[in-house]
Protein backbone atom coordinates (compact mmCIF):
# COMPACT_ATOMS: atom_id res chain seq x y z
CA UNK A 1 0.00 0.00 0.00
CA UNK A 2 1.37 3.26 -1.06
CA UNK A 3 -1.15 5.56 -0.17
CA UNK A 4 -4.38 6.57 1.77
CA UNK A 5 -7.12 8.95 1.01
CA UNK A 6 -9.48 10.67 3.72
CA UNK A 7 -12.32 12.13 2.35
CA UNK A 8 -13.98 14.17 5.02
CA UNK A 9 -12.18 16.01 7.63
CA UNK A 10 -14.81 16.40 10.44
CA UNK A 11 -15.31 15.27 13.98
CA UNK A 12 -14.02 11.88 12.88
CA UNK A 13 -12.43 12.00 9.10
CA UNK A 14 -10.11 14.64 10.76
CA UNK A 15 -8.59 12.49 13.72
CA UNK A 16 -8.39 9.45 11.86
CA UNK A 17 -6.22 10.84 9.16
CA UNK A 18 -3.90 12.80 11.62
CA UNK A 19 -3.57 9.35 13.41
CA UNK A 20 -2.89 7.33 10.78
CA UNK A 21 -0.12 9.69 9.42
CA UNK A 22 1.37 9.31 12.63
CA UNK A 23 1.59 6.09 13.87
CA UNK A 24 2.49 4.12 10.14
CA UNK A 25 4.93 5.02 7.54
CA UNK A 26 2.30 4.81 4.40
CA UNK A 27 1.50 8.06 3.04
CA UNK A 28 -2.08 10.21 3.50
CA UNK A 29 -3.48 13.23 1.83
CA UNK A 30 -7.17 14.40 3.09
CA UNK A 31 -10.26 16.25 1.34
CA UNK A 32 -12.62 18.27 2.46
CA UNK A 33 -14.78 20.32 1.02
CA UNK A 34 -14.38 22.67 4.16
CA UNK A 35 -11.66 24.94 3.67
CA UNK A 36 -11.92 25.38 7.68
CA UNK A 37 -11.43 21.88 8.17
CA UNK A 38 -8.36 22.12 5.43
CA UNK A 39 -6.90 24.50 6.93
CA UNK A 40 -7.20 22.45 10.58
CA UNK A 41 -5.80 19.43 8.62
CA UNK A 42 -3.29 21.14 7.23
CA UNK A 43 -2.27 23.33 10.20
CA UNK A 44 -2.02 20.05 12.64
CA UNK A 45 0.51 18.68 10.38
CA UNK A 46 -1.60 17.21 7.73
CA UNK A 47 -1.36 16.58 3.82
CA UNK A 48 -4.44 17.88 1.82
CA UNK A 49 -5.07 16.61 -2.03
CA UNK A 50 -5.77 19.53 -4.30
CA UNK A 51 -9.31 17.86 -5.29
CA UNK A 52 -11.54 14.65 -4.45
CA UNK A 53 -10.14 13.74 -7.96
CA UNK A 54 -6.74 13.39 -7.14
CA UNK A 55 -7.88 10.64 -3.93
CA UNK A 56 -9.68 8.66 -6.80
CA UNK A 57 -6.56 9.03 -9.35
CA UNK A 58 -3.59 8.72 -6.30
CA UNK A 59 -4.32 6.49 -3.59
CA UNK A 60 -4.69 2.69 -2.70
CA UNK A 61 -7.17 2.95 -0.14
CA UNK A 62 -9.96 5.78 0.41
CA UNK A 63 -11.88 5.58 3.24
CA UNK A 64 -14.77 8.15 3.35
CA UNK A 65 -16.68 10.07 6.13
CA UNK A 66 -19.24 12.08 4.83
CA UNK A 67 -22.71 13.49 6.57
CA UNK A 68 -25.56 13.26 4.58
CA UNK A 69 -27.49 10.77 2.56
CA UNK A 70 -27.18 12.66 -0.84
CA UNK A 71 -23.58 13.66 -0.23
CA UNK A 72 -22.69 9.83 -0.01
CA UNK A 73 -24.61 8.38 -3.01
CA UNK A 74 -22.97 11.36 -5.45
CA UNK A 75 -19.16 10.59 -3.74
CA UNK A 76 -20.03 6.40 -4.45
CA UNK A 77 -20.93 7.39 -7.87
CA UNK A 78 -18.02 9.21 -8.67
CA UNK A 79 -15.74 6.98 -6.93
CA UNK A 80 -17.11 4.29 -9.33
CA UNK A 81 -16.53 6.33 -12.41
CA UNK A 82 -13.22 7.73 -11.56
CA UNK A 83 -11.86 5.10 -9.38
CA UNK A 84 -8.64 3.09 -10.73
CA UNK A 85 -8.91 -0.43 -11.17
CA UNK A 86 -8.01 -2.16 -7.32
CA UNK A 87 -8.72 0.94 -5.49
CA UNK A 88 -10.27 0.09 -2.20
CA UNK A 89 -13.29 2.26 -1.03
CA UNK A 90 -14.24 1.83 2.44
CA UNK A 91 -17.34 3.71 3.38
CA UNK A 92 -17.40 4.87 7.31
CA UNK A 93 -20.46 7.36 7.02
CA UNK A 94 -23.85 7.44 8.84
CA UNK A 95 -25.45 6.42 5.89
CA UNK A 96 -28.58 4.81 5.14
CA UNK A 97 -27.48 1.11 3.95
CA UNK A 98 -30.31 1.10 0.89
CA UNK A 99 -27.90 4.08 -1.08
CA UNK A 100 -25.12 1.90 -0.97
CA UNK A 101 -27.12 -1.21 -1.89
CA UNK A 102 -29.02 0.64 -4.86
CA UNK A 103 -25.50 1.71 -6.16
CA UNK A 104 -23.60 -1.86 -5.69
CA UNK A 105 -26.72 -3.40 -7.62
CA UNK A 106 -26.06 -1.01 -10.46
CA UNK A 107 -22.37 -2.52 -10.60
CA UNK A 108 -21.63 -4.99 -13.00
CA UNK A 109 -19.45 -7.20 -10.97
CA UNK A 110 -19.88 -7.00 -7.08
CA UNK A 111 -18.36 -10.04 -4.91
CA UNK A 112 -19.69 -9.36 -1.01
CA UNK A 113 -18.39 -11.84 1.63
CA UNK A 114 -20.62 -11.67 4.38
CA UNK A 115 -20.17 -10.40 7.90
CA UNK A 116 -22.03 -10.67 11.39
CA UNK A 117 -23.82 -7.59 10.56
CA UNK A 118 -24.82 -8.51 7.00
CA UNK A 119 -25.94 -11.92 8.86
CA UNK A 120 -28.12 -10.13 11.38
CA UNK A 121 -29.77 -7.89 8.94
CA UNK A 122 -30.62 -11.27 6.24
CA UNK A 123 -31.94 -12.59 9.41
CA UNK A 124 -34.49 -10.01 10.06
CA UNK A 125 -35.65 -10.20 6.42
CA UNK A 126 -35.73 -13.98 7.11
CA UNK A 127 -38.42 -13.85 9.59
CA UNK A 128 -35.54 -14.08 12.55
CA UNK A 129 -37.80 -12.71 15.33
CA UNK A 130 -34.43 -12.22 17.69
CA UNK A 131 -32.87 -10.57 14.46
CA UNK A 132 -35.36 -8.24 13.80
CA UNK A 133 -35.18 -7.26 17.36
CA UNK A 134 -31.63 -7.02 17.35
CA UNK A 135 -31.48 -4.61 14.02
CA UNK A 136 -34.50 -2.54 16.03
CA UNK A 137 -32.65 -2.28 19.31
CA UNK A 138 -28.99 -1.36 17.06
CA UNK A 139 -31.42 1.33 15.01
CA UNK A 140 -33.00 2.63 17.70
CA UNK A 141 -30.22 3.12 20.30
CA UNK A 142 -28.51 5.47 17.42
CA UNK A 143 -31.85 7.06 16.40
CA UNK A 144 -31.60 5.67 12.93
CA UNK A 145 -34.94 4.09 12.93
CA UNK A 146 -36.25 6.43 10.05
CA UNK A 147 -33.97 4.24 7.78
CA UNK A 148 -36.26 1.63 8.93
CA UNK A 149 -39.31 3.38 8.10
CA UNK A 150 -38.65 5.87 5.20
CA UNK A 151 -36.52 3.52 3.07
CA UNK A 152 -38.08 0.38 4.20
CA UNK A 153 -41.53 1.02 5.16
CA UNK A 154 -41.34 -1.00 7.83
CA UNK A 155 -43.99 -0.53 10.01
CA UNK A 156 -43.19 0.80 14.19
CA UNK A 157 -46.67 1.92 14.92
CA UNK A 158 -47.55 -1.57 16.92
CA UNK A 159 -44.15 -1.34 18.66
CA UNK A 160 -44.86 2.29 19.85
CA UNK A 161 -48.03 1.89 21.34
CA UNK A 162 -47.50 -1.09 23.25
CA UNK A 163 -43.98 0.81 24.45
CA UNK A 164 -46.16 3.88 25.93
CA UNK A 165 -48.51 1.37 27.24
CA UNK A 166 -46.27 -0.39 29.49
CA UNK A 167 -42.94 2.31 29.59
CA UNK A 168 -44.29 5.76 28.34
CA UNK A 169 -44.41 7.46 32.37
CA UNK A 170 -40.97 5.75 32.99
CA UNK A 171 -38.00 7.93 33.32
CA UNK A 172 -35.96 6.85 30.24
CA UNK A 173 -33.05 8.51 30.48
CA UNK A 174 -30.82 5.84 29.76
CA UNK A 175 -32.54 4.79 26.96
CA UNK A 176 -32.34 8.14 25.62
CA UNK A 177 -30.46 7.66 21.76
CA UNK A 178 -27.21 8.68 21.35
CA UNK A 179 -27.55 11.30 18.63
CA UNK A 180 -25.72 13.21 15.65
CA UNK A 181 -25.78 16.44 14.90
CA UNK A 182 -25.57 15.76 11.12
CA UNK A 183 -29.03 14.06 11.16
CA UNK A 184 -30.68 16.64 13.64
CA UNK A 185 -32.17 18.78 14.63
CA UNK A 186 -34.37 16.54 17.60
CA UNK A 187 -37.42 17.10 19.19
CA UNK A 188 -38.45 16.28 23.12
CA UNK A 189 -41.17 14.19 20.91
CA UNK A 190 -38.75 12.57 18.81
CA UNK A 191 -36.28 11.11 21.18
CA UNK A 192 -39.15 10.25 23.83
CA UNK A 193 -40.62 8.20 20.85
CA UNK A 194 -37.47 6.71 20.17
CA UNK A 195 -36.21 5.83 23.84
CA UNK A 196 -39.85 4.11 24.83
CA UNK A 197 -39.47 2.10 22.05
CA UNK A 198 -35.90 1.89 22.75
CA UNK A 199 -36.71 -0.07 26.17
CA UNK A 200 -39.58 -2.02 24.81
CA UNK A 201 -37.61 -3.81 22.18
CA UNK A 202 -34.43 -4.63 24.27
CA UNK A 203 -36.57 -6.68 27.55
CA UNK A 204 -38.12 -8.08 24.19
CA UNK A 205 -34.74 -8.99 22.54
CA UNK A 206 -33.66 -10.32 25.96
CA UNK A 207 -37.03 -12.61 26.62
CA UNK A 208 -36.14 -13.96 22.90
CA UNK A 209 -32.89 -14.35 23.72
CA UNK A 210 -33.50 -16.81 26.60
CA UNK A 211 -35.31 -18.64 24.49
CA UNK A 212 -33.18 -19.47 21.73
CA UNK A 213 -30.32 -20.08 24.28
CA UNK A 214 -33.08 -22.52 25.70
CA UNK A 215 -33.61 -24.27 22.51
CA UNK A 216 -30.23 -24.51 21.21
CA UNK A 217 -27.59 -25.97 24.33
CA UNK A 218 -24.96 -26.19 21.61
CA UNK A 219 -24.54 -22.24 21.01
CA UNK A 220 -23.01 -22.61 24.95
CA UNK A 221 -24.12 -19.51 25.52
CA UNK A 222 -26.02 -19.80 29.07
CA UNK A 223 -25.10 -16.98 31.02
CA UNK A 224 -26.14 -14.48 28.33
CA UNK A 225 -29.34 -15.48 29.13
CA UNK A 226 -29.91 -11.80 31.73
CA UNK A 227 -33.50 -11.72 32.45
CA UNK A 228 -32.64 -15.41 34.16
CA UNK A 229 -29.91 -13.17 36.38
CA UNK A 230 -31.58 -10.61 37.76
CA UNK A 231 -31.95 -10.48 41.62
CA UNK A 232 -35.50 -8.75 41.53
CA UNK A 233 -35.02 -7.80 45.61
CA UNK A 234 -31.73 -6.76 45.19
CA UNK A 235 -32.36 -4.89 41.92
CA UNK A 236 -28.78 -6.55 40.40
CA UNK A 237 -28.08 -8.51 37.51
CA UNK A 238 -25.08 -11.02 37.27
CA UNK A 239 -22.67 -11.04 34.12
CA UNK A 240 -20.06 -13.31 34.35
CA UNK A 241 -18.79 -13.33 37.92
CA UNK A 242 -19.98 -9.83 38.71
CA UNK A 243 -23.09 -8.37 39.86
CA UNK A 244 -23.82 -5.12 38.57
CA UNK A 245 -26.63 -2.42 40.25
CA UNK A 246 -29.51 -1.87 37.89
CA UNK A 247 -29.95 1.21 36.48
CA UNK A 248 -33.80 0.88 35.51
CA UNK A 249 -35.73 -1.13 37.80
CA UNK A 250 -39.41 -0.75 36.27
CA UNK A 251 -40.06 -4.12 33.99
CA UNK A 252 -44.05 -4.32 34.10
CA UNK A 253 -43.83 -7.16 30.83
CA UNK A 254 -41.06 -9.82 32.99
CA UNK A 255 -42.36 -12.01 35.17
CA UNK A 256 -40.16 -12.89 37.42
CA UNK A 257 -41.21 -16.54 37.49
CA UNK A 258 -40.65 -17.09 33.71
CA UNK A 259 -38.57 -13.96 32.71
CA UNK A 260 -38.93 -15.32 29.45
CA UNK A 261 -42.40 -15.70 28.67
CA UNK A 262 -44.52 -13.08 26.63
CA UNK A 263 -47.33 -11.32 27.79
CA UNK A 264 -50.28 -11.08 24.54
CA UNK A 265 -48.74 -7.38 23.71
CA UNK A 266 -45.78 -8.50 23.09
CA UNK A 267 -46.75 -11.62 21.01
CA UNK A 268 -49.03 -9.13 18.64
CA UNK A 269 -45.83 -6.61 18.20
CA UNK A 270 -43.59 -9.49 17.48
CA UNK A 271 -45.96 -10.68 14.82
CA UNK A 272 -46.42 -7.73 13.31
CA UNK A 273 -42.72 -6.92 12.79
CA UNK A 274 -42.05 -10.18 11.01
CA UNK A 275 -45.00 -9.57 9.01
CA UNK A 276 -43.84 -6.06 8.09
CA UNK A 277 -40.12 -7.31 7.59
CA UNK A 278 -41.21 -10.11 5.01
CA UNK A 279 -43.42 -7.98 3.29
CA UNK A 280 -40.94 -4.93 2.58
CA UNK A 281 -40.45 -5.35 -0.74
CA UNK A 282 -37.00 -2.93 -0.98
CA UNK A 283 -35.76 -4.62 2.20
CA UNK A 284 -36.49 -8.53 0.10
CA UNK A 285 -34.36 -7.38 -3.27
CA UNK A 286 -31.74 -5.96 -1.18
CA UNK A 287 -31.65 -9.14 0.88
CA UNK A 288 -31.48 -11.18 -2.20
CA UNK A 289 -28.74 -9.46 -3.95
CA UNK A 290 -26.74 -9.91 -0.67
CA UNK A 291 -27.68 -13.58 -0.87
CA UNK A 292 -27.21 -13.90 -4.60
CA UNK A 293 -23.71 -12.00 -4.57
CA UNK A 294 -22.80 -12.88 -1.17
CA UNK A 295 -20.72 -15.94 0.81
CA UNK A 296 -18.90 -16.98 3.87
CA UNK A 297 -15.62 -16.99 1.80
CA UNK A 298 -14.52 -16.49 -1.46
CA UNK A 299 -11.10 -17.50 -3.23
CA UNK A 300 -9.96 -14.95 -5.63
CA UNK A 301 -6.62 -15.58 -7.66
CA UNK A 302 -5.23 -17.82 -4.78
CA UNK A 303 -6.54 -15.22 -2.04
CA UNK A 304 -8.91 -16.18 0.64
CA UNK A 305 -11.51 -13.46 1.44
CA UNK A 306 -13.73 -13.67 4.33
CA UNK A 307 -15.55 -11.26 6.70
CA UNK A 308 -15.17 -12.68 9.92
CA UNK A 309 -12.38 -15.25 11.74
CA UNK A 310 -12.01 -18.78 12.37
CA UNK A 311 -12.15 -19.86 15.76
CA UNK A 312 -8.46 -21.10 16.55
CA UNK A 313 -7.15 -23.00 19.51
CA UNK A 314 -4.56 -21.64 22.04
CA UNK A 315 -1.96 -23.66 20.24
CA UNK A 316 -2.82 -22.24 16.88
CA UNK A 317 -5.02 -24.95 15.49
CA UNK A 318 -8.37 -24.55 14.30
CA UNK A 319 -11.02 -24.99 17.12
CA UNK A 320 -13.78 -27.60 16.90
CA UNK A 321 -17.25 -26.37 17.14
CA UNK A 322 -20.96 -28.53 17.96
CA UNK A 323 -23.53 -27.59 15.96
CA UNK A 324 -26.48 -29.93 15.27
CA UNK A 325 -24.68 -33.21 16.73
CA UNK A 326 -21.75 -33.00 14.61
CA UNK A 327 -18.38 -31.01 14.88
CA UNK A 328 -16.40 -28.50 12.60
CA UNK A 329 -13.95 -26.68 12.40
CA UNK A 330 -11.65 -24.44 9.74
CA UNK A 331 -13.27 -24.97 6.70
CA UNK A 332 -16.08 -27.33 7.11
CA UNK A 333 -17.28 -24.46 10.22
CA UNK A 334 -17.59 -21.94 7.06
CA UNK A 335 -19.11 -24.38 4.69
CA UNK A 336 -21.52 -25.16 7.27
CA UNK A 337 -22.32 -21.40 8.30
CA UNK A 338 -22.62 -21.02 4.65
CA UNK A 339 -25.21 -23.80 4.36
CA UNK A 340 -27.28 -22.61 7.11
CA UNK A 341 -27.16 -19.12 6.02
CA UNK A 342 -28.91 -20.15 2.32
CA UNK A 343 -31.23 -22.58 4.59
CA UNK A 344 -32.53 -19.73 6.32
CA UNK A 345 -33.52 -17.87 3.34
CA UNK A 346 -35.19 -20.54 1.39
CA UNK A 347 -36.82 -22.62 3.86
CA UNK A 348 -37.15 -20.02 7.03
CA UNK A 349 -36.41 -23.22 9.40
CA UNK A 350 -36.54 -22.25 13.27
CA UNK A 351 -33.41 -23.91 14.07
CA UNK A 352 -31.69 -21.93 11.06
CA UNK A 353 -33.35 -18.81 11.73
CA UNK A 354 -31.67 -19.45 15.12
CA UNK A 355 -28.38 -19.98 14.13
CA UNK A 356 -28.21 -16.83 12.02
CA UNK A 357 -28.21 -14.79 15.26
CA UNK A 358 -26.08 -17.09 16.52
CA UNK A 359 -23.64 -16.15 13.89
CA UNK A 360 -24.41 -12.10 14.65
CA UNK A 361 -23.21 -12.82 18.20
CA UNK A 362 -21.76 -16.16 19.13
CA UNK A 363 -18.05 -16.27 20.66
CA UNK A 364 -16.86 -18.94 17.84
CA UNK A 365 -19.57 -17.95 15.23
CA UNK A 366 -16.68 -17.48 11.64
CA UNK A 367 -18.77 -14.31 11.84
CA UNK A 368 -18.23 -12.63 15.05
CA UNK A 369 -15.95 -14.41 16.83
CA UNK A 370 -16.39 -12.25 20.43
CA UNK A 371 -18.36 -11.92 23.20
CA UNK A 372 -21.32 -9.20 23.07
CA UNK A 373 -21.60 -7.19 26.44
CA UNK A 374 -24.80 -5.93 25.84
CA UNK A 375 -25.39 -4.90 29.72
CA UNK A 376 -21.75 -3.64 29.76
CA UNK A 377 -21.82 -1.86 26.78
CA UNK A 378 -24.99 0.26 27.96
CA UNK A 379 -22.94 1.10 31.27
CA UNK A 380 -19.76 1.77 29.24
CA UNK A 381 -21.92 4.42 26.74
CA UNK A 382 -23.69 6.18 29.20
CA UNK A 383 -20.61 6.58 31.30
CA UNK A 384 -18.46 7.83 28.42
CA UNK A 385 -21.27 10.31 27.42
CA UNK A 386 -21.68 11.86 30.79
CA UNK A 387 -17.87 12.06 30.95
CA UNK A 388 -17.70 14.59 27.89
CA UNK A 389 -21.05 16.32 28.94
CA UNK A 390 -18.79 17.16 32.26
CA UNK A 391 -15.37 17.83 30.06
CA UNK A 392 -17.37 20.55 28.44
CA UNK A 393 -19.09 22.29 31.60
CA UNK A 394 -15.90 22.60 32.99
CA UNK A 395 -13.63 23.64 30.27
CA UNK A 396 -11.04 20.80 31.52
CA UNK A 397 -8.96 19.36 29.23
CA UNK A 398 -7.43 16.20 31.20
CA UNK A 399 -9.46 13.22 31.83
CA UNK A 400 -8.48 10.51 34.81
CA UNK A 401 -9.23 6.95 34.64
CA UNK A 402 -8.87 5.14 38.10
CA UNK A 403 -10.71 2.38 40.30
CA UNK A 404 -11.69 -1.05 39.31
CA UNK A 405 -13.77 0.49 36.47
CA UNK A 406 -10.70 1.76 34.33
CA UNK A 407 -9.98 -2.15 34.31
CA UNK A 408 -12.65 -2.53 31.82
CA UNK A 409 -11.15 -2.75 28.55
CA UNK A 410 -14.61 -1.55 26.64
CA UNK A 411 -14.56 1.50 28.71
CA UNK A 412 -10.25 1.90 28.12
CA UNK A 413 -10.67 1.58 24.39
CA UNK A 414 -13.54 3.88 24.22
CA UNK A 415 -12.57 6.77 26.43
CA UNK A 416 -9.14 6.42 24.13
CA UNK A 417 -11.06 6.66 20.83
CA UNK A 418 -12.66 9.99 22.50
CA UNK A 419 -9.53 11.26 23.20
CA UNK A 420 -8.24 10.77 20.28
CA UNK A 421 -11.20 12.18 18.56
CA UNK A 422 -11.70 14.95 21.27
CA UNK A 423 -8.17 16.31 21.75
CA UNK A 424 -8.17 16.49 25.55
CA UNK A 425 -5.16 14.65 27.56
CA UNK A 426 -6.44 11.35 28.75
CA UNK A 427 -4.47 9.10 32.03
CA UNK A 428 -5.08 5.79 33.05
CA UNK A 429 -3.02 3.37 34.82
CA UNK A 430 -1.44 0.15 33.81
CA UNK A 431 -4.32 -2.51 33.71
CA UNK A 432 -2.64 -4.35 36.57
CA UNK A 433 -3.06 -1.26 38.92
CA UNK A 434 -6.35 -0.85 38.68
CA UNK A 435 -7.43 -2.93 41.48
CA UNK A 436 -11.00 -3.25 42.92
CA UNK A 437 -11.30 -1.38 46.27
CA UNK A 438 -13.70 -3.99 47.64
CA UNK A 439 -10.97 -6.58 46.92
CA UNK A 440 -8.06 -4.51 48.42
CA UNK A 441 -10.46 -4.12 51.63
CA UNK A 442 -11.17 -7.23 51.76
CA UNK A 443 -7.40 -8.09 51.65
CA UNK A 444 -6.31 -5.78 54.35
CA UNK A 445 -9.23 -7.10 56.96
CA UNK A 446 -7.88 -10.47 56.55
CA UNK A 447 -4.71 -10.22 57.57
CA UNK A 448 -5.55 -7.92 60.09
CA UNK A 449 -7.72 -10.48 61.16
CA UNK A 450 -4.85 -12.31 61.34
CA UNK A 451 -3.03 -10.90 63.45
CA UNK A 452 -5.57 -10.45 65.90
CA UNK A 453 -6.74 -6.87 65.05
CA UNK A 454 -10.92 -6.34 65.40
CA UNK A 455 -13.09 -3.40 65.19
CA UNK A 456 -15.93 -2.68 67.27
CA UNK A 457 -19.30 -2.57 65.77
CA UNK A 458 -19.40 1.11 65.93
CA UNK A 459 -16.42 1.21 63.07
CA UNK A 460 -17.86 3.98 60.87
CA UNK A 461 -16.10 5.64 57.49
CA UNK A 462 -14.10 8.87 57.83
CA UNK A 463 -15.07 10.39 54.37
CA UNK A 464 -12.50 13.65 55.36
CA UNK A 465 -9.58 11.69 56.18
CA UNK A 466 -6.57 13.56 55.65
CA UNK A 467 -4.17 11.40 53.02
CA UNK A 468 -0.38 11.20 54.38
Amino acid sequence: MKKIGFLGLGVMGLHMALNVDRKTDVEVVGFDVSEKQLHKYQAAGGTAAASVDELYRTCDVILQMLPTHEIIRHSVEEAIRLGQPGTVIVDLSSAAPDIILDLLMRHHNVDIQWGNHDVVWMGAAAGSPICICTVLKTTLAYHNHGMLEDCYGINLRHLQRMAEQFYGEDDLSIWMPHTDAARGPYTEGMLHRCAVMHKAISILMFKLECQVIDRNPDFQMQGRDYLRRIDWDAHTVQVGEKSYPLRDTSFPTVDPADPAKLNPDEQLVLHKLVQSFRQSERLQQHIEFLYAKGSVYHIENGNLLYHGCIPMTPEGRFASVRHGGRWYSGRALMDYADAVVKSAWARGDESALDMMWYLWCGNNSPFSGRVFHTFERAVVDTLCERTMLALEDSGLDTLCLAGGVSASRRLRAQMTALAAKRGFRLCMPELWLCTDNAAMIGSAAYYRLKKGELAPLELNAVPSLELV
